[in-house]
């Protein structure tokens, strides 16, 4: 059955830090955080299995990106094909191909939706971004000194591209995690450094070579939220600031660096590993983590989703976050049952597409595909 949880007008701010503070350092065993069981509602499935070809649609979903009407785009990392759909999975177009030429690819890394014909694809080992659409393909440069392995962008429209990153090789000397680039793709700027964002210089070396380096996602034009990969329990909001550039990053959830229970705003888990040692006690063995996906609603809160391990026992954990009042409005932790079992941490679902309600789920369990869900507590 699932418990109660208390929204953020049922107790005072300040006497939920000071409670949940209490108690962890308390060191009180049995405890377990207020939070809601959910499930995921599929309503549409893009990528079934053919059966009768014995064969899949797609052969690995590298990423996606939905359009401002729904449109769902889809890169599929063997073929190098990016397969467009509506909001009710109908298969619209299908662009690009693999090879060299304009309009043709060899490893997509991250693209985002301009609108529902044209799409922005990076490609790492060209080391070029292309505008895709029903017309000829434009190509861009990528200067690999300023964006070396584009993991996930957003497109800001009249302002540019906002790309999160990770050098590969490890380049010591550019500890940025962010780059900015005008409409048309001129280099602006970087941001989002260890120092600012307050974590160690090995954790966010492990953050930059990690596969998607975190989650973010955009509040408007002027307000980036963003979980670290292997810190999932850490929300980060950066400004922009009206005379150029991005602000200091605020950590507004998670823990400051050299106290890792010390909460910077009340929420219902304080912290992903001290919540599942809860459930499961330490004996279960060592807690994994990682975030999967963060998107901001149409209502303004942000969702942040997180993959959970401990022992065997694994669980996909979603804490919204409301940014006005600075608490978690509510934590959902969805079964085991929403995934069959696999081997690794790796996340065989992640959140990577948000539209109207819907999350737009890459599902690799069992056969590639993309599950359009709606939460369902």
């Amino acid at each position: 059955m699932a418990s109660a949880t208390l929204g953020r007008g049922d107790v005072p701010a300040s006497l939920w830090a000071l409670a949940i503070l209490a108690v962890l350092r308390s060191g009180a065993p049995g405890v377990v955080w207020s939070q809601t069981e959910a499930r995921f509602a599929t309503e549409v499935v893009v990528g079934k299995h053919d059966s009768s070809l014995d064969a899949d649609l797609f052969s690995d979903i590298r990423t996606i990106s939905v359009a401002g009407d729904g449109t769902l785009f889809v890169a599929d990392h063997l073929s190098s094909e990016i397969r467009s759909f509506s909001s009710d999975g109908e298969h619209l177009r299908t662009l690009g191909s693999r090879g060299s030429a304009p309009g043709e690819f060899s490893h997509i890394t991250s693209m985002v939706a301009l609108s529902r014909t044209e799409v922005l694809v990076a490609d790492k080992v060209f080391g070029r971004f292309t505008r895709l659409s029903s017309g000829d393909p434009l190509t861009a440069r990528m200067n690999r000194t300023q964006l070396e392995t584009p993991k996930q962008v957003a497109h800001v429209p009249g302002k540019g591209y906002l790309f999160l990153t990770g050098p590969e090789p490890y380049n010591e000397t550019d500890q940025d995690l962010f780059r900015e680039f005008d409409e048309d793709l001129n280099f602006v700027g970087s941001f989002g450094n260890a120092d600012s964002l307050g974590i160690s210089s090995d954790l966010f070396t492990r953050t930059m070579q990690s596969a998607n380096a975190g989650s973010f996602d955009m509040a408007g034009p002027d307000t980036l939220f963003f979980a670290p990969f292997f810190s999932p329990e850490r929300l980060h909001m950066f400004v922009r600031n009206p005379s150029g550039g991005w602000a200091t990053p605020e950590l507004i959830l998670g823990a400051e660096r050299g106290e890792p229970f010390e909460l910077v705003a009340p929420r219902t888990s304080p912290n992903s590993a001290v919540m599942f040692r809860s459930r499961f006690g330490d004996s279960a063995g060592v807690i994994h983590s990682q975030s999967i996906g963060l998107h901001v609603a149409d209502d303004g809160l942000v969702w942040s989703f997180s993959l959970l391990r401990i022992g065997e026992s694994r669980r996909i954990v979603a804490e919204v976050f409301d940014p006005i009042a600075k608490v978690v409005a509510k934590t959902l932790v969805f079964p085991h049952e929403e995934f069959p079992d696999y081997a690794g941490i790796q996340a065989p679902i992640e959140a990577r597409g948000y539209h109207n309600g819907r999350f737009y789920l890459i599902d690799e369990s069992e056969h590639p595909k993309v599950r359009v869900v709606r939460v369902v507590e």
